[in-house]
């Protein structure tokens, strides 16, 4: 079951520990958490003291964003590490996670990133707030 969107796009959603989620983001995130986090391991423990900020570009940003949120689920027992060291920067990343999930995790993912929520409705709603202001 998904919704389509604004431009006919069908939007699978996937639940996430209560939260919803992007189908194919959701499942990207969790191969890279069952085949990665061997070699994501080793490294941080070559390289001790060094924190992991994951970083990708649109759908690749989507995908980091919820491999953070997934890791940082996790203890120190299970991943070897401490998920407080995890971070993710998205570039382009498109809307893939519930608001709610978005507010959740935005002390360790940043996707502040204009060009993917550009529209004609969100210029025109700029507009408006801004003729409506008194200065």
């Amino acid at each position: 079951m998904g919704t389509i969107n604004d431009k006919g796009q069908i939007f699978v959603e996937v639940n996430f520990e209560g939260y919803s989620t992007h189908f194919g983001t959701c499942e990207a995130a969790r191969w890279f958490l069952t085949h990665e986090m061997g070699t994501i391991n080793d490294r941080l423990h070559k390289h001790q003291g060094f924190r992991l900020r994951l970083v990708g570009h649109s759908f690749g940003g989507a995908i980091v964003s919820m491999l953070s949120i997934m890791i940082r689920k996790n203890t120190c027992d299970e991943l070897g590490f401490s998920p407080d060291i995890v971070t993710a920067v998205g570039y382009g990343t498109p809307p893939c996670v519930s608001r709610d999930l978005a507010g959740s995790c935005s002390e360790f993912v940043t996707t502040d990133d204009i060009i993917p929520r550009l529209s004609v409705a969100t210029l025109m709603r700029l507009r408006k707030e801004i003729l409506q202001t008194d200065w």
